[in-house]
């Protein structure tokens, strides 16, 4: 889930709870001009299958 920090609007949501579902919201995000290197913080669950994900999508 992608929110304005501010008004708190919704602007991304990928559904899964994999590795895959980061890599998906990595993909979205760059095709509306987003830049994953420009993330500075995630918020995830501890699971090992997101962690490989923030690692391998948004270095």
């Amino acid at each position: 889930m992608l929110q304005v920090p501010l008004t708190h609007q919704l602007l991304l949501m990928i559904e899964g709870r994999s590795a895959e579902a980061l890599q998906a919201f990595a993909s979205e995000l760059k095709a509306h001009g987003g830049k994953v290197d420009q993330s500075e913080l995630i918020s995830i669950d501890m699971s090992p299958a997101y962690q490989k994900g923030a690692r391998e999508f948004f270095p």
